[in-house]
């Protein structure tokens, strides 16, 4: 197992978190069966204490990987400890928003909120990545990152 995660961290650390356009992204795959969203969400509600200690658990955990926290200081929002608290408060009411929300309608706040985070991924990706070669160097706010955020957060 550990040389399957270190060859993903060797390769996804290399990858931008966001290549094509957000809104390329935005329908619903064929496979989602919404029912069983539905159940997950009933689930992720009558249990809300212990989803959001582990997503809070998850955030504070991230501040100690370096390719993590350097996107977070270059932002200028974490620059303090109450600043980070504020961030990650934020953080915790967005995706309780996700879990509360249909993410695949348009329309909808929550799904809004999913696209809004992508696309100031994008950006500070974008902006730490400027004249680095993709798959040839580490990449600020890799895939890696990402799938190490939504795993851990």
């Amino acid at each position: 197992m550990n040389n399957r995660f270190d060859h993903f961290e060797q390769i996804g650390s290399k990858v931008l978190c966001e290549k094509n356009d957000i809104s390329d992204k935005t329908s619903v795959p064929q496979w989602l069966d919404k029912d069983k969203i539905r159940r997950a969400q009933s689930l992720a509600k009558n249990h809300f204490f212990g989803v959001f200690f582990a997503h809070l658990s998850g955030l504070i955990l991230l501040v100690h990987i370096k390719s993590i926290l350097i996107p977070l200081i270059s932002t200028g929002n974490s620059r303090s400890v109450a600043h980070l608290f504020g961030r990650y408060l934020r953080t915790l009411v967005r995706v309780k928003s996700w879990y509360e929300g249909d993410i695949w309608d348009p329309n909808h706040q929550s799904h809004q909120s999913v696209v809004q985070v992508r696309k100031m991924h994008t950006k500070v990706s974008k902006d730490l990545n400027k004249g680095k070669e993709e798959m040839a160097e580490e990449m600020s706010l890799s895939q890696f990152d990402m799938t190490v955020t939504q795993f851990g957060a």
